[in-house]
């Protein structure tokens, strides 16, 4: 007999609320940290803010599909999107760090990605900084007025509960299908 309790639709919408607060809050976190400072770091945990954040919007895209949420999803692309040719140098960049001492000859390589890192990180900055939390927030508080307001009514909390238990067994699924391509392939 399984110690576990059922799953309730309160349960599930509370969590829904939670965590699209607590990926909120870490966003905001990240994008003020990145506005004061502009690194590297603050870049890639701005980066991985907004990966969270996106993955949650799809998930509550894909249970309970609302204007507000597609919204911040266009913003959060598009804000991604911005960062992208800076993460890219400076992945590139580490790679070649890491292979200086075996391939002396890189060192060329790296200067010219350092050149490069340079006049992006001020080409980007500039763009982001135009970036503000002030389109995002209403989205975002719009999302938890439309998740508090399914809480209310008993057959739209069931519903979400049946919506999110639904995408979660896709989303596992899907992950021991890959899973099991990834072993296929090592195996081989």
């Amino acid at each position: 007999k399984s110690s576990r309790s059922p799953v309730t639709a309160r349960t599930v919408t509370r969590c829904l609320e939670n965590s699209l607060l607590s990926c909120w809050n870490d966003y905001v976190k990240a994008h003020r940290r990145f506005q004061r400072e502009f690194s590297a770091e603050k870049v890639h945990d701005l980066r991985v803010a907004s990966r969270r954040l996106l993955a949650q919007c799809d998930l509550l895209q894909s249970v309970s599909p609302q204007a507000a949420i597609e919204k911040a999803e266009r913003i959060l692309k598009r804000r991604l999107k911005a960062m992208s040719p800076l993460r890219d140098v400076q992945v590139q960049r580490l790679f070649l760090e890491e292979h200086l001492k075996s391939f002396p000859g890189l060192v060329l390589v790296r200067d010219l990605l350092d050149r490069r890192e340079r006049r992006l990180t001020g080409l980007v900055a500039a763009k982001l900084r135009r970036f503000n939390l002030g389109k995002l927030e209403p989205c975002i508080n719009a999302a938890l007025g439309h998740i508090a307001a399914q809480t209310r009514n008993s057959n739209q909390r069931e519903f979400l509960r049946s919506a999110v238990l639904g995408v979660a067994r896709s989303a596992y699924e899907e992950t021991v299908r890959r899973r099991r391509g990834i072993e296929l392939e090592d195996s081989s």
